[in-house]
């Protein structure tokens, strides 16, 4: 069933429940669980039904313990647009968003965080310093925004920790803090942690001018602060005691996905090992630049991890077909018309929605994807989704959707957009893969 005909589907059913007991307290129940056993329900009569029911709160407790990832979201940020509009009311919610600020889910811990920032500061502190210290560089980044935000030279012990971090673009970003604090400068810029593609294939890294300069930099800070580390006395030891947050460990239910070649694999047959699912489509280009990390991870953990590519090509969130990013890297030689003619057009307007149609068959489809699985070597197994039904699932509307599912089948992140390889590794080895025996 696609995405469109489920919500249309879920508000008929609302509706009609509603007219048919009259509004009553009942009819919200009803309606209400009809939506919660939906693996992705609708916003608009979810978000009615709860606003309408008496002590919702208790409704998005329910809908936050289903422990799925599209009822998850939609819970926070009922209660974010909530707070915004009743910002008196955010005592009722403060346990839910204490929960969703450590969810698995990236997008929820950034709308709690958000929410701690505005309406409970005096929080702050050691929600940032947890992020700080959480194995995703992506969730160290978002926390490094709010002390970038603050004039309080407490944190200084940690910006000058984060030099020794293994992102370089959070030893940027922490040296520019440190620059704009004490009016030093040894060098270090944000061009200098943009790692860049240096042979098609490989995964992007920096290159050796930009190692000397981080390098040069974060040893003239270290020395800076041997120097004056004792004009911050309050600071010694600040924050040593705080831990990681911890990811709830949530349930993923068995599904089943159709590979390349028309056989099929399902999610419990990888119970074991690891389960890495990349959502993408053809057409996008970040996907691409994130296949070579994939491709290294797949060599990295053969026996503790499996990739797996869903393309989600023709589904109903992705339904226009756009030219493929191979097909326009090939055309580039013998020119544009070329693609425009077979795979759609080139240059198109996502606002609009004005795009070049083209044929959308199954086999048609099956060869623009074979295309890219040659085109960038894929190693690791690779599906589809055409209707959305995985995709669904995990929020994937947005590309491209990372998930990472540990040895027993739970899931442990989801975020959108890439990760570099030493922050994989790093999740990884936190939910209990073995470190890989060939380091990188």
């Amino acid at each position: 069933m696609n995405r469109r005909l489920s919500i249309l589907i879920s508000i008929c059913v609302g509706l009609g429940v509603f007219a048919f007991l009259g509004g009553s307290g009942l009819s919200r129940i009803v309606t209400f669980q009809l939506l919660l056993r939906q693996e992705a329900p609708s916003e608009v009569a979810l978000f009615e039904t709860i606003t309408l029911t008496p002590k919702s709160q208790r409704l998005l407790q329910k809908l936050w313990d289903v422990g799925k990832i599209p009822h998850r979201h939609l819970a926070i940020k009922y209660i974010h647009q909530r707070i915004s509009d009743h910002p008196d009311e955010f005592a009722i919610y403060e346990g839910l968003i204490d929960e969703a600020v450590s969810d698995a889910d990236f997008a929820n811990r950034e709308l709690a965080m958000g929410i701690l920032d505005a309406k409970a500061p005096e929080k702050r502190q050691e929600v940032v310093l947890r992020g700080l210290r959480d194995p995703d560089q992506g969730t160290r980044l978002r926390a490094l925004q709010f002390i970038k935000t603050t004039q309080e030279t407490k944190w200084m012990p940690e910006l000058v920790r984060l030099l020794d971090d293994p992102d370089a673009l959070i030893v940027a970003h922490a040296a520019s803090k440190l620059r704009q604090w004490t009016d030093k400068d040894f060098g270090i810029r944000m061009m200098h942690a943009i790692m860049r593609h240096s042979q098609a294939g490989l995964p992007a890294s920096l290159d050796s001018e930009q190692k000397a300069v981080l390098s040069n930099g974060i040893a003239a800070w270290k020395q800076w602060w041997q120097l004056e580390k004792h004009s911050y006395p309050a600071t010694n030891g600040w924050g040593d005691d705080i831990e990681p947050f911890v990811t709830p460990a949530l349930p993923v239910k068995d599904f089943e996905v159709a590979l390349l070649d028309g056989s099929t694999r399902r999610l419990s047959d990888f119970r074991g090992k690891a389960v890495l699912i990349n959502f993408w489509t053809t057409w996008c280009s970040t996907c691409m630049t994130e296949m070579p990390d994939l491709n290294q991870l797949h060599d990295l953990y053969p026996d503790s991890l499996q990739v797996i590519g869903i393309s989600l090509d023709g589904g109903e969130e992705h339904g226009h077909e756009h030219a493929s990013i191979v097909d326009l890297e090939e055309a580039r030689e013998v020119g544009l018309e070329s693609v425009d003619s077979g795979y759609g057009s080139a240059s198109h307007d996502h606002t609009e929605h004005q795009h070049t149609h083209v044929d959308g068959s199954h086999e048609k489809r099956v060869k623009k994807i074979q295309r890219v699985v040659r085109k960038k070597s894929l190693k690791y197994l690779v599906g589809m989704d055409p209707q959305f039904q995985i995709g669904n699932r995990f929020n994937g509307q947005e590309l491209p959707t990372n998930v990472l599912i540990d040895p027993n089948g739970n899931l442990r992140r989801r975020f959108v957009g890439a990760r570099p390889l030493h922050s994989w590794k790093a999740m990884l080895k936190d939910i209990g893969v073995p470190e890989p025996s060939v380091s990188n």
